[in-house]
């Protein structure tokens, strides 16, 4: 005897909540599958390590090395500062101490010499000049910071010059300002002199002239006073 028996029905879920559960499955199973191949991320904790002690051996060696070479560079750099201003200020010592200490080469007098300064010379020029003479010690940059700072600053005119070793670079350049001044006035005077004499020539041609004007008149007189007779 034949019974039907009738099997439940399996009635089919909603589409839309289908779906979803496919796809929740769907990304479990990639997450599953993705793990074991993940690669870890090393983050720095507050304190400055790191969460995995490996990736801290990795690294320890070359942030050693960097920071030793930090380390050198920022040294080296604080040398060469240091250098470089003992260096600056010994020069800007020396040079002050010659600029106002001047020393002449010789004691008392000393000897003449003679030297020449051309047109369009620079006061630098004109401490050389005074240096291969033998008249000044320092170097021409002293003499110009000295000719600078003196009261004759862009007074000193070409021409030649009688100097002395005995003399300090400022009574040089006073020497030198003072004789250009002579020398000019003396041009000047002689200039207002030569007037005067060529005015006084002509003045003796005019009584030169009389005077061979009145003995000519003299003897036509007496040339007269013959015939008369």
């Amino acid at each position: 005897m034949q019974t039907d028996r009738k099997l439940p029905r399996i009635e089919p879920k909603p589409w839309p909540e289908m779906l979803c559960i496919h796809k929740m499955e769907y990304r479990m199973s990639d997450k599953r599958a993705k793990k074991p191949e993940e690669k870890k991320i090393h983050v720095k904790d507050m304190y400055g390590g790191y969460d995995d002690e490996e990736e801290m051996e990795e690294t320890s060696g070359y942030q050693l090395a960097v920071s030793g070479m930090k380390g050198i560079i920022t040294i080296l750099i604080y040398v060469v500062i240091i250098v470089t201003m003992i260096f600056i200020g010994k020069e800007a010592y020396t040079i002050g101490y010659s600029v106002f200490n001047q020393v002449p080469v010789d004691t008392g007098e000393g000897r003449e010499i003679t030297v020449t300064i051309e047109p369009g010379m620079s006061v630098m020029e004109i401490g050389e000049v005074l240096q291969n003479e033998g008249l000044i010690e320092e170097e021409p940059r002293v003499f110009w910071i000295q000719e600078l700072l003196s009261d004759y600053h862009n007074e000193i005119q070409p021409g030649t010059y009688t100097l002395k070793t005995g003399m300090t670079p400022d009574e040089m350049i006073k020497s030198m300002v003072e004789t250009a001044e002579e020398e000019k006035e003396a041009a000047a005077q002689a200039e207002a002199t030569t007037p005067t004499v060529e005015n006084e020539v002509p003045t003796e041609s005019t009584e030169t002239t009389t005077e061979d004007a009145g003995s000519s008149e003299d003897g036509d007189n007496a040339d007269d006073s013959d015939s008369g007779e």
